[in-house]
């Protein structure tokens, strides 16, 4: 991950691909772990002001994995409930 004033970015480990850019304005790392389990938190500027006219938007960011759909079997099982 790399973090800016203006953005995040996440890249892949194994190959330095870019993944995803999170935008933002007065982007800043709050807690950063030292384990894996640990959790890794930033801060940026929010889009709706209170009454002094700050806003502060504060994310978790986690790692996930690909999902494969061969892994996941029938899909419409999971909709089978929901009568679409």
């Amino acid at each position: 991950m790399l973090f800016s004033p203006k953005f995040i970015e996440v890249r892949s480990i194994a190959s330095g691909k870019l993944v995803q850019v999170i935008e933002g304005e007065d982007v800043r790392l709050m807690h950063s772990g030292l384990t894996e389990e640990d959790m890794l938190v930033a801060a940026m500027t929010g889009d709706i002001e209170d009454e002094n006219g700050l806003s502060e938007k504060v994310l978790e960011l986690v790692p996930t994995a690909a999902i494969d759909a061969q892994e996941l079997g029938r899909v419409e099982q999971y909709w089978d409930e929901w009568d679409v």
